[in-house]
């Protein structure tokens, strides 16, 4: 029984220890240093008031497990965790450079809706430039430095598609969701497919008003009817 009681402990000790969290965020194992060298973001946090480097990431002060910006050049990245957006989805600033064999898939960055500034490789490009959705169109200002590609000022997807003359189903709502991507969100009060459910509440007023009537044309029918039978 012991043994058993041990090694469900063992096994969710391991499972949690390689869950991502903010801290790991800021302190990769795979990084050359626990600290990264001096960059645009190190400079910036500094400079700013209100924030403060830990590790790889600037946080606010007010809340050091919100982090606003995260350096993570020279980490020997492959790929994006797909827990990144989900542990820090208020990120604003991203530093990947210096990792040359990194890879980026479509939705790396999915739900950071507030990104802004993004330096990769300059062997990668900006994502979120869907062939599916417009070949020519851009969510970001690129700018090419030497060796890396400047991503910028991210584009609010939405818009993009009110230009094309795309709209969500009714009873929803078009919203941002990272580069090159969006959801639709059913508006309050209504759920389902494409949203065309009422969840809660219902019309009452017309329910009311259509039993008060049907009410009045029967009660006449039958009064008609009994009149009728008198004579």
């Amino acid at each position: 029984m012991l043994k058993k009681i041990f090694l469900i402990y063992f096994l969710v000790a391991v499972s949690r220890c390689d869950s991502m969290t903010p801290e790991s965020i800021c302190a990769l194992d795979s990084c050359a240093s626990s600290s990264p060298p001096v960059s645009s973001l190190e400079l910036y946090c500094k400079e700013s008031r209100g924030l403060a480097m830990r590790g790889r990431c600037c946080v606010y002060l007010s809340d050091d497990t919100n982090i606003m910006g995260v350096d993570l050049s020279f980490c020997n990245l492959t790929s994006i965790n797909r827990d990144l957006p989900t542990q820090a989805p208020q990120l604003l600033r991203v530093n990947l450079t210096n990792n040359p064999n990194l890879e980026l898939g479509e939705e790396s960055f999915k739900g950071l809706r507030n990104l802004t500034l993004l330096s990769l490789p300059s062997s990668v490009g900006c994502p979120g430039n869907h062939t599916w959705f417009n070949a020519s169109w851009q969510p970001w200002r690129v700018t090419i430095e030497r060796k890396f590609t400047i991503c910028s000022n991210q584009t609010n997807t939405c818009h993009k598609l009110e230009t094309m003359n795309y709209t969500c189903p009714i009873h929803s709502t078009c919203h941002n969701n990272g580069p090159g991507m969006f959801t639709c969100s059913c508006d309050k009060g209504w759920g389902g497919y494409k949203c065309l459910r009422l969840t809660h509440g219902y019309p009452t007023l017309p329910i009311v008003l259509g039993s008060v009537g049907l009410s009045i044309v029967l009660s006449a029918l039958m009064w008609w009817s009994q009149r009728r039978y008198c004579e």
